[in-house]
């Protein structure tokens, strides 16, 4: 499978430069004068990123986004061990990161799209500040027990059945489905809640909350809808002092 990946330098967190950087880890280090993004292992430091400007290979750091487009079928990405960049701009679905660790230890770690309702499929663990804009549909599957607080922006979309420890500050929409985990304080300011839990045994969602789950909607509402597609018995677990408001 190919796909096109570019690099945009991260001048701020929400409004990112577009710059002529192409993830070329199908060429790398011998240009062809075609870029060739494939599915394979990404460490860091690695030099598969084209820089068409100057001419060279170049590793992707802490103030680059990648831009990832133009997949040819399904690509999966194996992270070796930790992967710290600015973060991902995914602007077609098909991209799976797979193990290791995705984080942005200079700030916080962008995942966003310019193509709202765009997918992306993290079986990696995050770690640090984590912030989900522009419309992007998160699919975690991954552990991760680093994340400080991850943001989701309005219009955006977590979806949740690995496991987070940290808080969620929800501006779009949270989805917590079956076998997944979170541990820290949930606050919907604009969004929705939604758990979506099809199990009537086993493991359900379960929330280890540290605060108070907060709804800040002025309309008022439930944090919490359950949605259950089987039309059975919900297994939702909360758990230490956890109140829904």
């Amino acid at each position: 499978t190919t796909a096109l990946l570019t690099l945009i330098p991260l001048l701020a967190a929400t409004q990112p430069a577009f710059a002529d950087m192409i993830l070329d880890n199908g060429n790398a280090p011998t240009s062809t004068g075609t870029t060739s993004a494939v599915t394979g292992t990404w460490s860091t430091g690695d030099e598969i990123w084209w820089d068409d400007a100057a001419g060279q290979y170049v590793a992707l750091g802490t103030e680059e986004v990648g831009v990832l487009t133009n997949p040819s079928g399904a690509v999966d990405l194996t992270l070796d061990g930790t992967i710290d960049i600015g973060g991902l701009q995914v602007d077609d679905n098909g991209f799976t990161l797979s193990a290791g660790t995705l984080t942005n230890s200079a700030g916080t770690l962008l995942l966003t799209t310019t193509d709202s309702g765009t997918q992306l499929t993290t079986n990696s663990a995050l770690a640090g500040d984590v912030s989900v804009e522009g419309g992007l549909e998160l699919l975690h599957r991954g552990t991760s027990d680093g994340v400080g607080t991850m943001e989701i922006a309005t219009g955006s979309t977590l979806t949740n059945s690995g496991s987070i420890t940290g808080d969620i500050d929800n501006d779009g929409h949270v989805n917590l489905e079956t076998g997944g985990t979170v541990t820290g304080a949930p606050t919907s300011t604009e969004g929705s809640l939604v758990l979506v839990n099809g199990a009537t045994t086993g493991a359900g969602v379960v929330i280890t909350n540290s605060g108070n789950m907060i709804n800040t909607l002025a309309g008022g509402g439930s944090v919490i809808k359950l949605v259950n597609p089987n039309g059975t018995a919900s297994n939702l677990t909360i758990v230490n002092g956890a109140t829904g408001v």
